[in-house]
């Protein structure tokens, strides 16, 4: 499979992980999500479909994209799915709940967006050419965004008894450390893909 049609699949793909991810999160955070204001869009939107119509989905889409990959013979794809539908129930089971552990949430984030693309990466190509390094840093800039989220939602989180990185940590640690990792992966990105255009260069003259 190649050029548009690939396109199209892996958007897809994309598409189907994230929902399914993103979804998985939402449905066992509904009951911290009624008390905070800024997420009453999620709320209704929730209550609208309904939650088994959601959880239908989570199935369909998720056997659809197995599926596709046995039929693809894209075994390696099958594995990173099933990663991929139990780290959000690991990160936000009541039971379980990774998010309330800070390293551990920390480290959820990056990971599920590196999974998700690793797995639209191989709808088209092999694993053996999957730029890892590149994409781990870019999945870095996850953990201070997770922070940030966390800072704007500090109150309503606060008041529901929530334990997230801020709330464990308090606003302004949150921002200094979120600020000092944000700076770091940014400088060591930039060193990183410098040299890689700079050897790019040198190749072509």
């Amino acid at each position: 499979i190649r050029g548009t049609m690939l396109v199209i699949i892996q958007g897809l793909s994309l598409s189907f992980l994230m929902f399914i991810g993103s979804t998985v999160n939402d449905l066992y955070d509904f009951d911290y999500d009624k008390k905070n204001p800024r997420k009453a869009n999620f709320v209704r939107s929730i209550n609208l479909i309904g939650r088994k119509n959601l959880i239908f989905f989570i199935i369909f889409f998720s056997l659809v994209l197995i599926v596709a990959s046995f039929i693809s013979f894209n075994y390696q794809n099958v594995l990173l799915i099933l990663l991929l539908l139990l780290l959000p129930i690991i990160y936000s089971k009541p039971q379980i709940r990774f998010k309330n552990f800070p390293i551990l949430n920390l480290v959820i984030m990056p990971l599920v967006f590196l999974l998700v693309i690793m797995s639209a990466f191989t709808q088209g190509f092999s694993i053996k050419i999957f730029p890892f390094l590149r994409v781990i840093l870019l999945s870095l800039f996850f953990v201070p965004l997770s922070i940030f989220w966390s800072i704007i939602d500090y109150t309503a989180e606060k008041k529901s008894k929530q334990l997230t990185f801020c709330t464990q940590f308090g606003i302004l640690k949150s921002i200094y450390f979120s600020l000092g990792l944000t700076f770091a992966i940014a400088i060591f990105s930039s060193m990183y893909f410098e040299s890689i255009i700079i050897k790019s260069y040198a190749i072509c003259y």
